[in-house]
This record gives structure tokens, C-alpha cells and sequence, in this order.
């Protein structure tokens, strides 16, 4: 049996988690938790303008600077122009999301066509190991109690 969490938009963060058990038939519970979890790194990622996890976006070039405060006028937040990518990656059933979650598996898409530029100049899907690490967990905590669970039976 497998488990996957796969981020496509960049290279994937994969964690294959296997003989856990045969019994284990649906980690659906555990994967909402690590979207829940997903979309609150992306904030803080936004929030920090990308210092999260090390490091800072690149500052914007002033011609991009004067063009956005002309097509989005207020909107001063790095990273954020129109919006829709930040709700993309931040909010659960926003537009532009291609999100699978199924029993074995959590596939988290971002179906905007400047998405693989904005990770190559300014990385919004980025993962530390301490986030990893949390991920894990949230599925290693499922797993086992479902285990428990399994053989009080």
C-alpha cells in the first residue's frame, strides 16, 4: 500500500509510506488535515513575501511596480495582484484548483498558466523539513489510530 502527497507545480514533495499496514484503507480524514495544513503554509509564505523557509522574494522591478499599481490600484502585497493566485493556494474551493483528494493519494494543482513563472522568480510552494516532517505526522497519527482502532475489534 501507498500513501502520496504530490504538489504539482514544482518538483514534487513526495513521502511514500508504505507497509503500514494492510487494514489501512482510507487516509481521506489525514490528507484534509495536511490541505488544511497546506493552505496555512501558503499564507504564511504570502504573508512573509516569501521569507518563509528562508530567504525573501525579489524585489519587484519598477516598471512591474508601476504597471500593477495602474491594473490593480491599492493592491500593494507582493506576490498578489488580481488575487486569484493567493486564493489558488490559500483557500479551500477556490477557482483554479486541482485538488484530488482521494483515499490513498492527495494530488494539490494550481491550474493558472503563470504559476510556473511565479515559482521560478518568486517560489510560493515551498516546504521546509519541519513541514514535511509535519505532514508525516499528520499521517502517521491517522494511521495508527486507525490501527488501534482496527484491533480493539
Amino acid at each position: 500500500m501507498r500513501y502520496m502527497v504530490d504538489v504539482i507545480g514544482t518538483k514534487p514533495v513526495s513521502k511514500n509510506f508504505l507497509r503500514m499496514g494492510d487494514r489501512v484503507q482510507d487516509a481521506r480524514p489525514a490528507f484534509t488535515k495536511i490541505l488544511a495544513y497546506i493552505f496555512d503554509v501558503e499564507k504564511r509564505i504570502f504573508s512573509s513575501e516569501g521569507r518563509r523557509g528562508g530567504g525573501s522574494w525579489r524585489r519587484l522591478s519598477p516598471s512591474w511596480t508601476e504597471r500593477k499599481s495602474e491594473l490593480y490600484p491599492g493592491e500593494t502585497r507582493m506576490g498578489i495582484a488580481s488575487g486569484v493566485l493567493y486564493e489558488a493556494l490559500t483557500q479551500p474551493d477556490a477557482p483554479h484548483q486541482n485538488i484530488k483528494l482521494q483515499r490513498q493519494q492527495l494530488i494539490v494543482g494550481i491550474a493558472l498558466p503563470y504559476i510556473v513563472t511565479q515559482q521560478e522568480n518568486r517560489p510560493v510552494i515551498k516546504f521546509t523539513k519541519k513541514d514535511t516532517e509535519h505532514m508525516r505526522g499528520i499521517l502517521s497519527d491517522h494511521l495508527m489510530s486507525v490501527w488501534r482502532r482496527r484491533r480493539r475489534v
